[in-house]
């Protein structure tokens, strides 16, 4: 028989028990996260893929957009891109998210080698604190984030910028955009809002305490304009001065050797065509890696558009 005193902590203990159920099942119930939704196993939607016996396969994206590949997520939204944001357990990969209205403007200054980029974003807040501003965006198009270019460009192509939280419009610093020479035409990129910075060589994965993740298509718009021509790298414009300094050194040889008659200058003026011949194919070979751009790449977009996002922009420099 239990005791008034046993009967009485037996049903302490089951209201105790029944009360921490509950505190976890509304714990587990509140897993719902802001995440990115770029194709997480699934095609890109590139124009161009890969090259196998003839035929082009699509590209398959493995961005970290899942929650069991660690997909980037956060787990309050008082700070936002744009005025719209998800609450999901895992990525709605499938989503066309109607919500990812963040991105103003994704702009390409075509005034060097790589080219210069810039986004611009539209932050709304509810809470004052210190965020961050990240992106990463797919440069070589292997489907994947955080790789580099041909001459190491980083694909974390924004890098823990602090943003001042409150409503407006918020540009990103310069960057470097496209793999040397060469521009992706199109590109997934994932942009972050995050009250903490985001580590080293991040590949957009992670989870974080408040703000959002949005993923972009961005594609470069080749139609209606001539693309502006690319700067003279200066190796070359030494190269050609100092072939004109030596083809004017030959012809006072050649004049020396015509008046005096000093054959054995004959060698001299050989030799520094030679040195003419070498330096003409070293400008050949400079000028040949520039201008190259493989199937997969653009050397000079006019323009870029968000897919479905954005209707019309594009800055460029000519």
């Amino acid at each position: 028989m239990f005791t008034s005193a046993s009967k009485t902590a037996f049903v302490f203990s089951f209201i105790v028990l029944i009360s921490m159920g509950m505190l976890l099942g509304h714990t587990h119930a509140q897993t719902n996260f802001d995440f990115g939704d770029a194709p997480d196993g699934g095609p890109t939607g590139y124009s161009t893929g890969i090259l196998l016996g003839g035929a082009q396969l699509p590209q398959t994206g493995n961005f970290p957009s899942l929650l069991a590949n660690d997909g980037a997520r956060t787990i309050t939204q008082s700070a936002t891109l744009g005025s719209a944001s998800t609450s999901e357990s895992d990525a709605n990969i499938t989503d066309a998210d109607a919500d990812d209205d963040g991105l103003i403007q994704f702009g390409i200054q075509l005034i060097s080698i790589p080219a210069v980029g810039t986004l611009n974003v539209e932050v709304d807040s509810v809470s004052g604190g210190t965020y961050y501003l990240n992106a990463v965006a797919d440069l070589n198009q292997d489907g994947e984030w955080g790789g580099f270019g041909i001459n190491g460009e980083s694909e974390w192509i924004v890098q823990n910028e602090i943003v001042p939280i409150s409503s407006g419009i918020f540009t990103s610093q310069p960057f470097a955009y496209g793999s040397g020479n060469r521009i992706p035409e199109d590109t997934w990129v994932r942009i972050a809002l995050t009250s903490e910075p985001v580590p080293n060589n991040w590949d957009g994965t992670g989870v974080f305490n408040d703000g959002e993740i949005e993923d972009h298509f961005i594609h470069v718009d080749f139609a209606g304009n001539s693309p502006p021509t690319p700067p003279t790298p200066p190796a070359i414009i030494i190269i050609v001065i100092i072939i004109i300094i030596i083809l004017i050194i030959i012809i006072i040889l050649i004049i020396l050797i015509i008046i005096f008659k000093i054959t054995w200058l004959i060698w001299i003026v050989l030799a520094l065509l030679v040195v003419v011949v070498v330096l003409v194919v070293i400008v050949y070979v400079i000028t040949i890696e520039i201008t190259i751009c493989d199937s997969m790449c653009y050397d000079v977009p006019s323009s870029t558009v968000p897919r479905e996002k954005i209707p019309s922009t594009e800055i460029f420099d000519g």
